[in-house]
C-alpha cells in the first residue's frame, strides 16, 4: 500500500474508497474462509457416502457402494479438499466402521469368487490387509 495524501483521504473518505492493497487483504480473507468452509462441506459429504458405501458392501449391494464411492470421492474434488488430505477424510469415514469394513471386504474377496479371479482377488486381499494394518 503506498502513502495517501491528504487531499486523496479526503476524497476517499468521502466516497467510502479504500486504498486496493486494503481491498486486495479483505478479499484475499475472505477467499481463505469460504474455501475453508467448502473443505469442510466437502469432508462432511465424503465421510456421509463413505459410511454408505460401506454399508452397501456389507449388504453386498456393490453396485450401489460403488456410486455412493463415486459421489463420496466427487465432493472431495468440487471442494478444493486438498488431495493430500484424502486420507485423513478416509480416516474419519472409517472410524468406529472398521468391523464392517473387514467383514465387507473378506466376504467380497475371499467367498463366492470365480477361481479365474480368485488369484487377483487373495493378492488385493493381502493387500488390503496390510494396508488396514498400518492404520492400526
Amino acid at each position: 500500500m503506498g502513502s495517501v495524501t491528504p487531499a486523496n483521504a479526503i476524497f476517499m473518505t468521502l466516497f467510502g474508497l479504500q486504498p486496493q492493497g486494503t481491498n486486495d487483504i479483505v478479499n484475499q480473507a475472505w477467499t481463505r474462509s469460504d474455501e475453508k468452509k467448502a473443505q469442510a462441506k466437502g469432508e462432511e459429504v465424503f465421510i456421509r457416502e463413505m459410511r454408505r458405501a460401506f454399508q452397501a458392501r456389507d449388504n453386498k449391494d456393490y453396485n450401489q457402494a460403488d456410486q455412493y464411492e463415486s459421489r463420496a470421492y466427487h465432493a472431495l474434488r468440487v471442494s478444493g479438499y486438498p488431495q493430500e488430505d484424502y486420507p485423513k477424510a478416509m480416516s474419519a469415514a472409517a472410524k468406529d466402521y472398521e468391523d464392517m469394513i473387514v467383514r465387507s471386504s473378506r466376504d467380497y474377496y475371499l467367498k463366492n469368487v470365480d477361481t479365474n479371479r480368485q488369484p487377483a482377488a487373495d493378492d488385493a486381499y493381502l493387500r488390503f490387509l496390510r494396508t488396514y494394518n498400518k492404520g492400526q
